[in-house]
């Protein structure tokens, strides 16, 4: 009976371990996929800051155009 309980308990201590192995790749999966996320937010964000700044410019040299000042005022 000994040796029985011995591989069972072996055999159960294998089992949490490849459980927990499991777990931790488990979760740095998640961790790199909420890194992805997290760098894809960031570019989006600098993405929509260039365009806004592209638009802000565009409105100035339009206003600047209307008005006619500055050098070279066509």
């Amino acid at each position: 009976m000994r040796g029985r309980r011995r591989r069972v308990s072996v055999q159960k201590e294998k089992e949490k371990e490849e459980e927990e192995e499991e777990e931790e790749e488990e979760e740095e999966e998640e961790e790199e996929e909420e890194e992805e996320e997290e760098e894809e937010e960031e570019e989006e964000e600098e993405e929509e800051e260039e365009e806004e700044e592209e638009e802000e410019a565009r409105k100035w040299k339009e206003e600047i155009g209307v008005r006619g000042g500055g050098r070279g005022g066509r």
